[in-house]
């Protein structure tokens, strides 16, 4: 074993110290000294560079199947949540006086509208059908897959879709209008007022045909009072209406030209156009044409054209009353009548009695005014309870009252039984305030 310190100096070596040898041979230790000490200026033999395919490492050739621990299903999700919270939008879209961060993208893919614009642009939306909530709600149905058409609203987002030509959308709230149980009765009547701004015949008037037991409440509600004299007009109008009988469409159209009668006056011939009065019974359109002691109903009667309706109604319904049921005029005259309402029967109504009847009482603007205050304490009941009139519905008292051979000759059912002649007046009428004299 051999422990030394062996100095080396050369041109161009580097200095080997504390060289510590355990047993190696003098041999070996010679060599090393040897190899040390040459010179370091000879050429080196290069290594010539070979690829990995030249040196036996081929690649690869069967196909290799990874499981990714991140499914893909995640990507939809992030992307949705991106949309969702408006991250990284592209475009501000003005609608009223909001401002909407929206991604171009998903506008361009739901409606050629948005394909007119480019990124970074400023979309303002003037269009009067298209309101900022209705904008609001078509955007959440792009960006959420869950978004369901709501109540609320509804007509607003509607109009947007119609705007934006959304057809998928407007398929969605059609369902929605189609559904008789979530759009009946009073709901058809509120949404009917929610187009009334926007003029949408086809929702209206499928709104107007759902507005049938409640057309007497309707009437006694402000909004009906505030409605337009074309919109006024459009419901009662309607065949689909459901009353005692047609003077009480008519009370109805006078109940809303009385409301403001000097600005309503002009449209007075349009609302009475409504009225169907050869579906009147005689006796009561008779009385139209007498004196009246109210001053606007007095002005109705005076205008040669409405006149001319209730002559016109008085002449059919009296012909049909007394012509020979075998009469060939008979058909003639049926195929020009008037198209019938929905009759129902409220037994509670004091001028739906016979007028044989003791309880029955003349239906003068002022019982309507109270026959619409007994609605509004009733609200839904009212509604409720009533039913559709057949030719056997009748109030008790009112059989009792009617002579037999009345009875007998009834064919088919009038809400009140005329008087044997339109001659008669009101004097024949029990409970009836004479005409006035002056």
């Amino acid at each position: 074993m051999m422990n030394e310190k062996t100095n080396l100096t050369s041109s161009g070596a580097t200095e080997l110290q504390d060289l510590n040898t355990y047993d190696i041979n003098n041999a070996t230790i010679d060599l090393v000294i040897e190899s040390c000490l040459k010179s370091g200026d000879f050429d080196c033999e290069q290594l010539p560079p070979k690829t990995l395919d030249q040196i036996g490492f081929k690649p690869w050739l069967e196909s290799v199947e990874f499981d990714f621990s991140w499914e893909k299903s995640q990507l939809g999700e992030i992307i949705s949540k991106l949309l969702f919270e408006r991250q990284g939008t592209e475009v501000q879209v003005h609608v009223e006086d909001r401002v909407f961060d929206c991604h171009l993208t998903v506008l361009q893919f739901y409606t050629e509208y948005f394909k007119q614009f480019k990124c970074k642009d400023i979309i303002k939306i003037s269009a009067p059908q298209v309101k900022a909530v209705g904008f609001e709600k078509v955007y959440e149905w792009m960006i959420d897959d869950k978004a369901t058409p709501q109540r609320e609203h509804i007509v607003e987002l509607y109009m947007a879709a119609a705007y934006f030509n959304l057809p998928d959308l407007i398929k969605q709230l059609w369902c929605c209008f189609d559904s008789t149980t979530l759009f009946s009765e009073c709901e058809a009547f509120k949404v009917y007022l929610e187009a009334v701004p926007y003029d949408v015949p086809i929702l209206q008037n499928l709104m107007i045909s759902r507005i049938q037991k409640f057309f007497l409440l309707a009437v006694t509600t402000e909004e009906f009072l505030q409605l337009e004299h074309q919109h006024v007009h459009q419901l009662l109008d309607s065949s689909n209406v459901c009353v005692n009988s047609e003077m009480e469409v008519y009370m109805s159209a006078l109940r809303w030209l009385n409301h403001d009668w000097e600005q309503r006056k002009e449209h007075a011939v349009l609302i009475m156009g409504a009225v169907r009065f050869s579906l009147m019974p005689p006796w009561f359109t008779t009385s139209l044409k007498a004196k009246q002691s109210d001053y606007v109903q007095q002005e109705l009667v005076d205008n040669p054209e409405i006149l001319n309706m209730i002559n016109l109604g008085l002449s059919y319904s009296v012909t049909i009353e007394f012509m020979d049921k075998n009469s060939p005029q008979t058909e003639q005259l049926a195929i020009q009548q008037a198209a019938q309402r929905q009759w129902i029967f409220d037994e509670m109504t004091s001028h739906h009695h016979q007028y044989e009847c003791p309880n029955w009482l003349y239906l003068d603007f002022k019982l309507f005014n109270q026959f619409l205050l007994r609605i509004i304490s009733e609200g839904s009941a009212y509604v409720n309870r009533l039913i559709f009139a057949t030719s056997e519905t009748r109030m008790s008292c009112c059989c009792n009252a009617l002579n037999p051979k009345q009875e007998k000759e009834r064919l088919t059912f009038t809400p009140i039984t005329p008087l044997p002649s339109p001659s008669a007046g009101l004097m024949a009428m029990p409970n009836a305030p004479p005409p006035s004299s002056e």
